[in-house]
């Protein structure tokens, strides 16, 4: 099984997400291309993107 972990620092919140190459073969390749150096990614909470 595949997994790659997500943290955000500042509230140290960590989550755990599961791969599915099996399901999505191009999107496992891709992330573990995409992944394979440590990045910092900024992101919007939904609060911000206006109402779901």
């Amino acid at each position: 099984m595949t997994s790659i972990r997500i943290t955000e620092p500042r509230s140290k919140l960590s989550v755990t997400a599961l791969l599915l190459p099996e399901k999505a073969p191009e999107n496992v390749a891709f992330l573990g291309a995409y992944l394979g150096r440590p990045r910092i990614i900024p992101g919007i909470h939904a609060m911000w993107t206006g109402p779901e």
